[in-house]
């Protein structure tokens, strides 16, 4: 990321419009779209095989497949996991608690 960019952070609730705000400024002004998300989801779509494009949520099937629970997982965990109790707990206790608390921002600079 060049010092002279403009950037702007979009937060809401699931469903509130925050992608349709992204799509107006990467259509209308040239902005372009990186999410804090991206690095965590593309990690555990790889680590546990899942459908990246399920991971996003950005449809109701894949929100609906993320609270799913995961048979082999829970099987083999022995505790109930669903994909989005995985991305909690890998983007926080793992990666922002257990290695370093900055890494998602920094991993955001770094594209």
């Amino acid at each position: 990321m060049r010092n002279n960019q403009m950037v702007i952070g979009i937060c809401g609730l699931i469903g509130s419009g925050k992608d349709t705000i992204a799509d107006y400024l990467i259509n209308e002004h040239n902005f372009q779209k990186i999410s804090f998300a991206d690095k965590l989801k593309d990690s555990v779509a790889a680590m546990f095989d899942w459908d990246r494009e399920l991971l996003d949520g950005k449809t109701t099937e894949s929100r609906a497949w993320r609270e799913q629970v995961d048979t082999y997982w829970t099987n083999e965990i022995g505790r109930e996991i669903t994909p989005r109790l995985v991305l909690q707990l890998f983007g926080t206790e793992c990666m922002r608690n257990g290695f370093y608390d900055g890494i998602w921002v920094s991993l955001t600079k770094k594209k």
